[in-house]
């Protein structure tokens, strides 16, 4: 088994992780306070990783850029753990190298683990300990919900071969699930002409849930993109989890803006997920042409927004994809083949860089989309066609779900009690 969070992988570990394991395990910081011997060598590392760290439920914690092993985390069964925990309960324990102290990475490993133990595998309390003096332990537990248990004293080390006392804490399922919720805030973004007092209507799904609506006041990707991203991060330090209700436009301004990274889960009703196609579509409704857009840059509209050549631009330099990393990398090394020249990324343009003539050559700035999505889309939709919905939901593995008749607004009783009702299943998934 495999999980990720905001800036790790943890996985099973192996035994090409033997190099990197003695690298940190080595240090007399690390393993002595936490009751094991420091490690003596690769080998001694590779045969820790066959003997013990190989154990079900044992997982590297390894940092998203790399994927190398720093540290560990992993699950002690009742029948071994350090005190008397019942059979449905479970104890933790970790460790991390001594470079990655102070980071909030160990809390990041543990919440995780903690939401495997309590929603996949139906454990009733996590325990975790720690022995008298690893203030940095005490701390970490106390960022993850633990609270103190009991002391035990005069217990043996068999590892290092002393006596010690050791501390122990423990968080229920039921304290877990209810901290779980002050730490979660639901973003909802409505979309052109909406209100963020539209949240209001989405604080029935989320009982004791704080539901913020965000009164933005972009009205082009470009200014939304900082405008998302700086309200984004503010929430980000005050909550560990943030939920996205967006409609409309507002779900693809959250795209845009790149705030994936922050966002536990997305909703998206009646999302634009292809803006460049909604304005050629708006185009041809007008009854003009692209040539005579690029020439009068605004053309007036009279069933919405002006047309904009500078609009449609950005779009088609900003399309939202899969893989952005991958298409960063094609990029920068088409270019540097080109004519080896310097990169330049602009937040209107995307990437770019002068030619051996002198001439700007613009690249596209793709956008990602890596969240868990689902999607609520009306099949009488006339901003976005079935097709252009479908194609998204396959490309981003988000879950699509169709009203028949349902309308690119929903709003009559009808729609809305389907959309209530689809939130409820999807919750309750």
């Amino acid at each position: 088994m495999r999980f990720e969070t905001e800036r790790l992988i943890l996985r099973p570990w192996t035994e090409d992780d033997a190099e990197s394991l003695f690298e940190y395990a080595k240090d007399a910081a690390v393993g002595p306070i936490a009751g094991w011997p420091v490690h003596t060598s690769v080998d001694n590392s590779r045969e820790i990783i066959r003997g013990v760290l190989s154990a079900d439920e044992t997982y590297a914690v390894c940092l998203k850029e790399d994927n190398r092993a720093i540290g560990s985390v992993g699950f002690i069964p009742p029948a071994q753990s350090h005190t008397k925990a019942d059979d449905d309960e479970i104890e933790i324990g970790y460790w991390i190298g001594v470079p990655f102290w102070g980071k909030g990475l160990i809390p990041e490993a543990v919440r995780k683990l903690q939401e495997h133990a309590f929603l996949d595998l139906g454990c009733s309390a996590m325990w975790c300990g720690y022995y008298d003096g690893n203030e940095k332990s005490k701390k970490c537990q106390e960022k993850c919900g633990f609270t103190y248990h009991h002391t035990e004293e005069n217990k043996p080390c068999v590892l290092m071969g002393d006596v010690r006392t050791e501390h122990f804490t423990r968080i229920t399922k039921e304290q877990w699930l209810a901290e779980r919720k002050t730490n979660e805030v639901v973003l909802y973004i409505h979309g052109k002409g909406g209100s963020a007092d539209e949240a209001e209507h989405y604080r029935q799904f989320f009982p004791g849930t704080n539901v913020y609506g965000f009164d933005y006041k972009a009205e082009n990707p470009w200014d939304a993109k900082k405008e998302f991203s700086d309200k984004v991060n503010e929430l980000a330090e005050k909550y560990q989890r943030i939920i996205l209700i967006a409609g409309s436009i507002g779900a693809y301004f959250s795209m845009n803006a790149g705030i994936g990274k922050f966002i536990h889960k997305a909703y998206f009703i009646s999302p634009i997920v292809d803006m460049e196609k909604l304005i050629l579509d708006m185009i041809n409704w007008a009854g003009t042409s692209e040539r005579e857009l690029e020439k009068r840059k605004i053309i007036p509209v009279d069933f919405g927004d002006d047309l904009s050549w500078d609009y449609l631009q950005y779009v088609r330099k900003h399309a939202i994809i899969q893989d952005r990393s991958e298409r960063h990398r094609v990029d920068r090394e088409n270019m540097i083949q080109e004519c080896g020249n310097p990169i330049v990324e602009d937040d209107f343009h995307g990437f770019s860089h002068r030619n051996c003539e002198g001439t700007e050559q613009l690249r596209n700035h793709k956008i990602s989309w890596d969240v868990p999505t689902e999607i609520l889309y009306g099949s009488a939709d006339h901003m976005q066609s079935m097709d252009t919905i479908q194609e998204f939901a396959t490309k981003e593995s988000a879950k699509l779900t169709i009203m028949e008749g349902g309308e690119h607004w929903f709003h009559t009783d009808e729609q809305m009690n389907f959309l209530d009702q689809w939130l409820r299943t999807k919750l309750s998934e």
